[in-house]
Order: C-alpha cells, then sequence, then structure tokens
C-alpha cells in the first residue's frame, strides 16, 4: 500500500483512476489497494455509489471500510448486498458499524 497526496478525492469517499483503487481518509491523502478483496470492494461500492474511507483499526486490519449511518440510511446490510466481499464489520457508538473486507 502506498500512500499518495489527494488528487481528486471528494474528502469524503473513493476515487478510482484508470486500474488504481483508492480510498480517501478524509484529510485529503488517499491510500491505494493491491489486494484483490479491498480493490473488489472498492469498486463494487463505487458501483452502489457508496462511499469508502481508509480505515486503520481493529485486529491491525488496514485498507478500505464503509462506516455506516443507520440512522440516517446506510445500514450495514446496503454494505453487505452491494459486494460479493467476505465482509466483517466493527461497531461505532450504539448504533452505527463500520464494514471491511475480511
Amino acid at each position: 500500500m502506498t500512500e499518495v497526496k489527494c488528487v481528486r478525492c471528494d474528502g469524503e469517499g473513493w476515487v478510482r483512476e484508470d486500474r488504481e483503487c483508492r480510498a480517501c481518509d478524509g484529510d485529503g491523502v488517499t491510500y491505494e489497494y493491491d489486494s484483490p478483496s479491498h480493490v473488489r470492494f472498492v469498486q463494487d461500492m463505487q458501483e452502489a455509489g457508496i462511499p469508502v474511507k481508509h480505515y486503520n483499526g481493529r485486529f491491525y486490519y488496514v485498507g478500505p471500510a464503509v462506516f455506516t449511518d443507520e440512522e440516517g440510511g446506510l445500514d450495514k446490510q446496503d454494505v453487505y448486498r452491494a459486494t460479493t466481499v467476505k465482509c466483517r464489520e466493527d461497531t461505532l457508538g450504539k448504533h452505527d458499524y463500520i464494514v471491511y473486507p475480511r
């Protein structure tokens, strides 16, 4: 994974240029992924219109993830339905989740 300065990131979601799949951390930095499951996850979320962010989280996981807004409309089931990649989730507060590839 290579850290690069964000060029065309919207500051909230994904960036995909040519064959490179990236996710933005929200601070103007994008992260490139080369793991097949990470690339597929980013592509699936892009096709579904679901924003992806870079996540450095539990169990030493580092890669793309979706932060849900259960009360605002995007729930974890939307993410699971949008991809064929096997995913896991972490809770974020009482009602929201972070969903990411295994």
